[in-house]
């Protein structure tokens, strides 16, 4: 899997890490100048960059993404899967 170059919450980064996918905590770990530009719109990052990307450019309400209070860790398991494994 390509890197996705996007911030996530702390459920959406626990369902990744369920399947392997390498995700830092922006205060647990050290971060090099070099991952912080990947992360720049600029530079193909950003949450709405990754969105376009991975969700098809389907608007939120119409990707099947948990709602971003839920805490089902099962549900974004089964989103994680659907959108970053089976594509």
């Amino acid at each position: 899997m390509a890197p996705c170059k996007s911030f996530v919450c702390d459920l959406c980064k626990s369902a990744h890490q369920s399947f392997s996918h390498r995700v830092k905590s922006v205060t647990m770990s050290n971060w090099t100048l070099e991952e912080v530009k990947v992360l720049e719109t600029a530079n193909g990052g950003g949450n709405a960059a990754t969105a376009a990307i991975w969700q098809g450019g389907l608007p939120g309400n119409q990707t099947g993404k948990p709602n971003a209070n839920s805490s089902d860790l099962n549900a974004m398991k089964r989103y994680v899967q659907r959108v970053y494994i089976d594509k």
